[in-house]
């Protein structure tokens, strides 16, 4: 973040101090002129009516400190330039207008983690186990053709269209979407599909 103060010590900021609870990633940089009689220059955040922080900015930068970080909102804010007296008080020089901080949420989301080496693994070794016994070919086809022609329960369809693909094993749906798809997504799909059309197969060959 820059705050630039004038020479009328007029403060404004530019960009956003940090996300909540962000910690030791953000500075805040703060350019402004040397004032006559002053010995430091602060920042002054007033996090709530009873309570201040100040973050001394005399060398320019500052580290933004976790506590400035609590909540999202507008955070009230003044440049300070001060001296300190004979009996080591600090004493006000000069200060800005009071100017608004904002403090941005953090990103939540439903993490979806990416599978290991290992569970992709597992699951290829399940789907091998589901296909133990059948032969499964593959072939890409238009809605059109696979609408027309007799579609083999061993094989797996891609039926592409205008860049979504759709996938079947013989006449049961397995997904679609786009034409992207990841390996572990491809192999999830699969196996659910294959498992239950093996489960289809099986119960035929209990009735006959």
């Amino acid at each position: 973040m820059l705050i630039e103060v004038d020479e009328f010590y007029y403060a404004q900021d530019y960009g956003i101090l940090g996300r909540v609870g962000e910690r030791g990633c953000r500075e805040i940089h703060c350019e402004f002129p040397k004032i006559e009689g002053a010995q430091t220059y602060k920042l002054r955040f007033e996090l709530s009516p009873q309570c201040c922080y100040e973050l001394d900015v005399t060398s320019g930068t500052a580290q933004v400190p976790p506590s400035l970080l609590a909540r999202k909102g507008p955070v009230k804010t003044q440049f300070i330039a001060a001296a300190s007296d004979s009996e080591g008080s600090y004493v006000t020089i000069a200060k800005s207008n009071i100017f608004y901080c904002m403090v941005s949420e953090s990103i939540e989301s439903e993490v979806k983690p990416v599978p290991t080496y290992e569970d992709a693994v597992d699951v290829l070794d399940k789907l091998k186990d589901a296909l133990e016994g059948h032969e499964v070919k593959s072939q890409i086809m238009t809605p059109d053709e696979y609408e027309t022609e007799p579609h083999d329960p061993n094989t797996l369809y891609y039926v592409v269209d205008d860049g979504q693909v759709k996938q079947y094993l013989g006449d049961a749906k397995l997904g679609g979407g786009s034409s992207i798809f990841s390996g572990a997504d491809m192999i999830s799909e699969c196996l659910g599909g294959f498992a239950a059309q093996r489960g289809y197969f099986e119960k035929e060959e209990t009735e006959e």
